[in-house]
Formats: structure tokens, sequence, C-alpha cells
């Protein structure tokens, strides 16, 4: 088995993590077979950098376009090639974090940030609907380091407080590595959108809000009875997900 690196770009490599995208195509320039590795690391032709974001696959089919003999070199000059993904089954979960970040305003009231859920494309659902800052966790990243990577990423804020925040130590009797921790809740899509399973924490930040305009826009504070407001007049415009999160944060706050 061997660890194969490449480069892939934020388009390719957001499909692959959402699921939708179960294929690499690449120059057939180096080797690989079954079971190998496929590191793929996320680069910005903007930024001609890389992103920080890494996706691990393992290598399960290889087929090389130059051995196939089914198509006149016409035909393909004339049509080229097209891929085809598959649904693979049964789906796997996706692990989330979400974050309930908390401040009090200059009336000494609590509020909490939200934002509006800009995502057309990848997911119109749910796309124009109150949110709280979340993301994926990525493969083997601890849920604390995916949570304050979340929020800046998507807020420009740095967590500075989590609550709650036991956890054990890590362990690792195996040369592998395990811990155990506590959220404040826990949340599940159980229809529709993607099949999300998430760990809830409620935060304190500091900083200065910078929305991420890719995936979110409208950054703002809302007052717990605004939010309420919200919840018991127009829940359809709370992203789903976050719905019961919201409610239940409101029940824990008499609210």
């Amino acid at each position: 088995m061997q660890r194969i690196e490449k480069k892939t770009w934020p388009e390719w490599f957001q499909a692959i993590l959402d699921g939708r995208k179960t294929f690499d195509m690449r120059l057939a320039d180096f080797s690989c077979q079954p079971g190998d590795i496929l590191v793929l690391r996320e680069w910005d032709p903007q930024t001609k950098d890389y992103t920080g974001r890494v996706l691990e696959k393992e290598i399960t089919y290889v087929g090389k376009v130059q051995d196939l003999k089914f198509w006149s070199q016409e035909d393909i000059a004339k049509y080229g090639f097209q891929i085809m993904a598959f649904e693979g089954y049964p789906r796997p979960s996706i692990g989330i974090v979400s974050a309930i970040i908390e401040r009090l305003n200059e009336q000494g009231h609590k509020e909490i940030l939200v934002q509006t859920r800009w995502k057309p494309n990848r997911s119109p659902l749910y796309s124009g609907t109150v949110e709280i800052p979340a993301g994926w966790i990525d493969q083997y990243e601890n849920v604390y380091t995916a949570l304050k990577r979340e929020v800046h990423e998507e807020t420009g804020l740095t967590v500075t407080k989590i609550y709650p925040e036991p956890s054990t130590k890590i362990f690792s009797p195996r040369q592998d590595a395990a811990f155990a921790f506590q959220s404040f809740c826990c949340q599940q899509q159980l229809k529709n959108g993607l099949p999300w399973v998430g760990f809830v924490f409620i935060c304190q930040v500091k900083g200065k809000l910078v929305a991420q305009k890719e995936e979110a826009k409208d950054l703002r504070w809302l007052t717990l009875p605004q939010l309420a407001k919200i919840i018991k007049e127009t829940p359809a415009n709370i992203f789903t997900l976050q719905l019961p999160v919201l409610s239940y944060y409101l029940e824990t706050q008499n609210v």
C-alpha cells in the first residue's frame, strides 16, 4: 500500500467532501492500485496555496483510458469522454460541529450569533435560512479543533471559551488515539438534506466579524426573545438541523 498526494481545486474537493463526487480523474503519469490511499489536499488557484483541508480516500478501482479499445480515435476526438459517478450504499453519516456563540449586549441581555445560510447551488433546500456557525469534522480531527476552525472560517472570530469542555485524556494503546468528551447537546438530520450527525457547543469569542461570503451572509446578533419569536412564528425560516438545537437552548435559558 502506498500513499499518493495530489492537489484538488476547491470545487472538486467540496464535491468529494459532500459525497457527490465519488471518483477522481488524473493523468496516468503515476502508478496506483486498489488499496492505495489517495491524499487530496485542497489547492486554491486564486491564492496559489493550500487551504489546509485534506481528505484521504482508499482507492478501490483503477481504470486507464489508454487501455480502452471500444471507440475509434475519430469518435474520441469528436465527443471526448464523460465520467459518471454511482451512488454508494450505505451512505455514511457526516459528522459536524455547531457553535452557539453567546455575548452580553450593552443592556446586559444575552445574544447569540446567527447568519443566513447561502449555498444556492450546493444546498438549495436550506439556502436563505437562519443558522448558527457549523461545519464538518475532518477525518481524525479533534472535535474542539474542528469547532474553533469552523467558527473562525465562517465568522472571523476566535473561540476563547467552550461550554461544556470536560473531556478525558487521549488514550493511545495501539499507536492510535481516542478520547471522550461532552457537548451541550447532539443533533441529527433524519430525512432530506444530508445525513448529518453533530455535536453542539456553547462558545465565547473575541475578534471582528468577517462573513464567509461563499457560504453565508448577514452575520448578526439576536436577543433570545428575538430568536424565540422566529421559532414560534416562522420556524421554516430556520435551518431545520439547527431548529431543535435552538429550541432546546432557549428552554435551558427559560425563554
